[in-house]
C-alpha cells in the first residue's frame, strides 16, 4: 500500500474523480487509502463504492478528517 491519497482540501466531485483514476491504476487486490473532509464526498463515494461492489471501510480520525479503505476487486 502506498501513501494516502489526500483529498481533504478538495470539494466534491474531485474526490470521487481522483479515487476512480486510482482504482483504474491498481492492481487487484490492492489496498487505497483516500483522506477526506468533504462532507457530500463522504455520502456520494460510499455510495459509488456499494454500487460498484467495492470493499471498502471509513475511519473518523477527528472530528473533520477521515480515513476511506478501498480494495480493487477488478
Amino acid at each position: 500500500m502506498s501513501e494516502p491519497i489526500d483529498c481533504r482540501n478538495m470539494c466534491c466531485p474531485m474526490p470521487l474523480l481522483t479515487l476512480k483514476l486510482s482504482l483504474k491504476k491498481a492492481q487487484k487486490g490492492e489496498q487505497i487509502e483516500v483522506l477526506l473532509r468533504d462532507k457530500s464526498s463522504l455520502k456520494d463515494i460510499p455510495a459509488w463504492l456499494k454500487l460498484k461492489a467495492y470493499p471498502h471501510k471509513i475511519s473518523q480520525l477527528s472530528e473533520t478528517d477521515y480515513l476511506l479503505l478501498v480494495t480493487n476487486c477488478y
